[in-house]
């Protein structure tokens, strides 16, 4: 019985030594504290020909719009990002109503967006977003009215252009 308790006695001592072994190691802990987080600023304008935000501004369609117009500048603005520390990306919408602009969208009048590259002024597919290249970028609209065989359906008609810009955050990638 002696030999069974000492067995016994031996045996835990065993285990609590392995168990001790096997917690005690070396350990370190670091800690950052004190870091200030900052929201980025997101400030970008854009303003018409007259450099004044764009609101309620209108193209410029003065007189008759016939067949045979093409590239008439219609719409220029510039796009500024003021300090913004947000990487943003353009939408441009061309909403369009009335008779010279049916819904079954065969309409003779089209749009086209430039944007100043240099000294050139480059098209742009408005049916995607934009990403910007510089702090200022300056945009024209042009409109046309290209010779089809049904130009005398539109005769007399009316139409109106909404011009939307949308400027949003962009996903970095």
């Amino acid at each position: 019985m002696k030999k069974k308790w000492m067995l016994s006695l031996f045996g835990m001592g065993f285990i609590a030594i392995v168990v001790v072994s096997t917690v005690a190691h070396f350990s370190k802990s670091f800690t950052s504290a004190n870091n200030i987080v900052s929201a980025a600023t997101f400030s970008v304008d854009a303003v018409g020909p007259n450099g004044i935000s764009i609101g309620d501004a209108q193209f410029d369609l003065a007189g008759d719009f016939y067949p045979g117009i093409t590239n008439k500048e219609v719409y220029s603005f510039q796009v500024r990002n003021n300090d913004s520390s947000v990487p943003v990306e353009y939408i441009v919408n061309f909403l369009k109503s009335g008779g010279l602009f049916p819904e079954n969208h065969r309409s003779p009048i089209l749009i086209t967006l430039e944007k100043l590259v240099g000294e050139k002024w480059v098209e742009q597919d408005y049916n995607k977003p934009i990403t910007p290249n510089s702090d200022v970028e300056t945009y024209r609209v042009l409109v046309s009215w290209l010779h089809s065989g049904n130009d005398i359906n539109f005769q007399g008609k009316t139409g109106k252009i909404d011009f939307e810009l949308i400027v949003k955050q962009a996903d970095l990638k």
